[in-house]
């Protein structure tokens, strides 16, 4: 997929640069998700299910204390032509660190009001030891953002994947003489402690009193569009996260944290891997609508083709694959966590179209969709829990993408030109692969009779098999672009 991205840009230069973060990238992310998914099969074996409810709460906790201030500084230096400028950082760091410190003081003194609504005193102590993540993102050196800008990523991946691994490697160590939350805490803060200490240690910035009112100026105007749309982004993809807990009890909850987890594993390979990619080569092509047209159908066409066979994969195997990889009681998880797939296949796709909002100075437009999604999840949740329990749950996200990913293509149609039908078009040919893997792993599934590895293993043949022949079609004609490429 990286190699039919590259082929968007034009430049030389550009082209190579993104080559060489993309392949950065993804060898960094692949043992990554290997060591995270290693650590979460194991950690289902040494840990009850309710130390999954109770880290998933205080994870969301944590991150919607996030957003109630994010501003969107990352956003802001990849996307400002001055972002690299070393007064334009020295006071992105100011911005971050003044809130951070702030942050953490008001979310320590508000975490009695969260275990109250929960009603588990037992949360405090390892909330408020987690809330020092929020202080610790804070103090990041902000010239980390400047690496993601000019696609160097080398020195970014030791950062953000060298402390996911001492995330995953103290949980595991701790789980094994502590039978509760506290590993999962611990590692954590861990991760973000790992962060902030290597970003000094390889990118590092001396902050100086010295505020450049010009930047400043620049920081607030782009925070200023941006406000709220952290918040409303968080309040919706924590919204199964916060309110799960108050309707089931702490072990579904935590089955429930386990088969989401595994669903977003994607995203977070996507985050990591082609989502540093977009922003920053958006930028370069933000002067020509017709080439920021071009990019958005080309990688939503890649995207399809690659996402969504896997995710019919995981569909029709999701009872097989729990029960494989987990303890024989996650499988009363499966269909939440097919639902949760259809929900993973719109994250995928949605934060192209949202990075044309940031490049184009308008992320004002994606903070109205988050508000109008938020709504509309909110009105679902309630009466698809009720009726539909744990699923219902995952139905209402579902509702919600799918609201924002529409919003996002109609207004995407007036700012860059292309039709609704070309944006469907594009998403074609990974539909019909998917159909194809869909259809062969019924039939595997209803006919072949043996261990759930087994069934797996044949289903997982077919998929790489409809893969191969879709990624390898590299030379093809895009209808929508009317053969512009």
């Amino acid at each position: 997929m990286l190699n039919r991205i590259l082929g968007l840009f034009k430049s030389d230069e550009l082209r190579g640069k993104a080559a060489r973060g993309g392949l950065v990238l993804s060898g960094a992310s692949l043992f990554e998700f290997g060591a995270r998914f290693v650590r979460q099969v194991i950690l289902t074996r040494l840990l009850f299910p309710d130390s999954f409810g109770f880290m998933m709460t205080i994870a969301g906790v944590v991150q919607l204390s996030e957003a109630f201030t994010e501003v969107g500084v990352r956003q802001a230096v990849i996307q400002n032509k001055s972002g690299g400028a070393r007064d334009f950082l020295n006071v992105a760091w100011w911005f971050s660190a003044i809130r951070g410190l702030v942050l953490y003081g008001a979310a320590f003194l508000a975490a009695p009001l969260f275990c109250r609504f929960y009603e588990s005193p037992a949360l405090l102590d390892p909330m408020r030891v987690a809330f020092l993540a929020l202080l610790l993102h804070g103090l990041v050196s902000t010239r980390m953002h400047v690496l993601e800008k000019e696609l160097h990523y080398l020195k970014f991946v030791v950062m953000k994947q060298g402390a996911a691994i001492l995330n995953v490697a103290t949980a595991v160590v701790l789980s094994i003489f502590f039978k509760n939350v506290w590993p999962l805490v611990i590692g954590f803060v861990v991760e973000y402690a790992g962060t902030c200490i290597l970003s000094f240690i390889l990118v590092p910035i001396k902050p100086r009193f010295n505020i450049g009112r010009e930047y400043l100026g620049d920081i607030f105007q782009f925070a200023r569009r941006m406000f709220g749309l952290p918040l409303l982004t968080s309040l919706y993809l924590q919204f199964d996260v916060m309110l799960v807990p108050k309707f089931f009890t702490w072990d579904e909850a935590g089955m429930y944290a386990v088969a989401r987890t595994l669903a977003l594993m994607p995203v977070l390979a996507f985050n990591r891997t082609i989502l540093p990619l977009i922003l920053p080569v958006f930028s370069k092509l933000q002067d020509s609508t017709e080439r920021l047209k071009e990019a958005i159908l080309k990688m939503s066409d890649l995207t399809a083709v690659a996402g969504i066979p896997f995710v019919a994969f995981c569909i029709v195997f999701s009872e097989n694959l729990l029960t494989c990889l987990y303890p024989q009681k996650y499988g009363a998880v499966a269909v939440p966590f097919s639902i949760l797939m259809v929900y993973v296949l719109i994250r995928l796709l949605s934060p192209i179209l949202m990075q044309l909002y940031f490049v184009l100075a308008r992320p004002d437009l994606q903070r109205w969709f988050a508000l109008v999604r938020l709504v509309i999840t909110a009105a679902v949740f309630y009466p698809a829990v009720k009726y539909f329990d744990l699923p219902g749950a995952a139905m209402a996200v579902v509702v919600g993408m799918l609201s924002l990913l529409a919003m996002q293509i109609i207004c995407a149609c007036r700012l860059v030109g292309f039709r609704i039908s070309e944006y469907c078009l594009c998403l074609m040919r990974g539909t019909v692969y998917g159909g194809v893997v869909f259809l062969a792993g019924t039939i595997i599934r209803n006919f072949v009779e043996g261990p759930d590895l087994v069934v797996l293993v044949l289903g997982g043949l077919v998929c790489l098999a409809v893969w191969g022949v879709a990624m390898s079609t590299s030379h093809y004609r895009m209808i929508v672009l009317g053969n512009r490429t």
